[in-house]
């Protein structure tokens, strides 16, 4: 199903996708982002790395959620949408089988949507969506999406459990290139930078190839979440604490977050 048509059934009219409220205010902490609980709950966090505070629950029952600093994406058991930093909704879609997956620009804006179940990709564009005629191979796990530059799509993959990243122009693959060290989970920010871990350690690996190791950790993180502007959030298996990385001018902190369950 093209975008113009998925745009067009939901056009009708949609159930709100949990209780999503404005997240700030002029006297208030900035906000920092957004982030999902095992729970499934959306809050905002407010304030800066190291020094954060969750805000109230502002969506309930979700399965996915990430923040790229302007822009979030919110999957449900049945509605996908796109919403700003008041939380105010932009975009809503019907889902239908499998997670979508977002990609971000490198203004924090969603700017692409993967489709799995009808191994489909949506660039944004002036005038709404539109689907490009890219797709990945029936044993390709697409594991993060990102546009750095306009028109210049990443592809983060998973190919018979190898990582490996895609360069698209037009929707052809102009450059392929394998990253046999690193493993999932992942995230691709939209600069194009992926984070992942490579055996103990999460590394950061910018668009041109340079490596950066960000933490050792004990045991692997079972998921990495945008949850802002150059912040991810690790989850670990215990499930306790959730270590957040950063990105600054000087390279990259660490910082830990409320309890995940709360």
């Amino acid at each position: 199903m093209s975008a113009r048509s998925w745009i067009s059934l939901v056009a009708t009219g949609l159930a709100t996708l949990g209780c999503v409220l404005p997240a700030s205010s002029e006297i208030g902490p900035p906000l920092m982002g957004y982030r999902l609980n095992l729970k499934g709950e959306l809050r905002p966090v407010w304030g800066v790395p190291g020094n954060v505070v969750l805000g109230p629950v502002l969506a309930v029952e979700l399965e996915q959620a990430h923040f790229g600093g302007e822009e979030g994406f919110a999957v449900s058991r049945d509605q996908v949408m796109v919403f700003g930093r008041d939380g105010e909704a932009k975009w809503r879609w019907l889902r239908a089988g499998a997670v979508p997956m977002a990609g971000f620009d490198w203004k924090g804006r969603v700017s692409l949507v993967y489709w799995p179940e009808q191994g489909s990709l949506w660039q944004r564009t002036a005038h709404g969506w539109a689907e490009l005629g890219w797709a990945p191979r029936p044993d390709d796990v697409v594991a993060g999406l990102a546009e750095p530059k306009p028109g210049q799509i990443v592809v983060l993959l998973a190919r018979q459990g190898v990582l490996g990243l895609l360069w698209l122009v037009g929707g052809m693959v102009a450059l392929e290139e394998p990253l046999p060290s690193m493993a999932l989970p992942a995230v691709l920010m939209g600069d194009g930078t992926v984070l992942m871990t490579s055996g103990d350690e999460l590394v950061a690996r910018q668009l041109g190839g340079e490596v950066a190791v960000i933490a050792r950790v004990d045991e692997p993180p079972i998921g990495l979440r945008l949850i802002g502007r150059d912040v991810v959030e690790a989850v670990f298996p215990s499930g306790r604490l959730a270590m957040a990385v950063h990105r600054t001018e000087q390279g990259w902190g660490v910082f830990w977050l409320p309890e995940v369950s709360e």
